[in-house]
């Protein structure tokens, strides 16, 4: 069969419709069929790209697939082009981490801001300000956010319209979140607490 216009526009269509290995394979039989195997007269006749009918032929010709190097395309993840800023950001945070008051998982928990360890990153660590992500990208792995409660009546999780907030904040960002309510009476057991009580009764009343 001679390779017509109306043969190519239905070899094109056909390969548009197919993607990976299968196409490969289809515009490699192509070649060998109608251009002599040369991927590059096969990319003058039908437009495709010679590396890729080269990388069909090939296959063809060893009967083993090439291997699509996917994980090397695109932008690389942070971790990759900065491996040290895991322990960084560790290290800065250190003494400002608190453990879970429930004890229920490992996580530990700050209130320290991106934004705050990202300028800290710069003036203690050395990083350059170009070289580090914005601090809204600063934990790209960020999938769980902890909110500490106190239990209050605002903040109870029988109140329905505290925790329809909560629904559409975590619609909104895509994170889920954890409500860590203290311990019932907690703040009794603070010795600060003391403090307060003996304040009261020296101003007895006077502020």
């Amino acid at each position: 069969m001679p390779l017509t216009d109306s043969v190519k526009a239905t070899f094109k269509d056909a390969a548009r419709k197919l993607t990976g290995a299968q196409k490969r394979a289809f515009t490699a039989q192509v070649a060998l069929d109608y251009c002599e195997g040369s991927a590059r007269k096969t990319e003058r006749a039908m437009g495709w790209g010679r590396v890729s009918v080269q990388r069909g032929l090939e296959a063809l010709a060893s009967g083993e697939p090439y291997q699509d190097n996917y994980g090397a395309r695109g932008r690389k993840p942070i971790e990759a082009l900065l491996p040290s800023l895991a322990d960084d950001i560790h290290d800065l945070l250190e003494g400002h981490t608190q453990v879970d008051p429930k004890l229920q998982t490992s996580f530990q928990y700050t209130r320290v801001s991106a934004r705050v360890v990202r300028a800290a990153l710069i003036a203690q660590k050395g990083y350059p300000d170009e070289g580090l992500p914005e601090h809204q990208a600063l934990y790209p792995t960020l999938e769980t956010l902890a909110i500490d409660l106190d239990g209050g009546s605002a903040t109870r999780s029988n109140r329905t319209q505290f925790i329809k907030r909560m629904v559409e904040f975590a619609r909104h960002s895509g994170l889920r979140f954890q409500l860590i309510y203290y311990l019932p009476y907690h703040s009794k057991y603070n010795p600060i607490e003391r403090c307060w009580a003996a304040l009261e009764q020296f101003w007895n009343g006077a502020i």
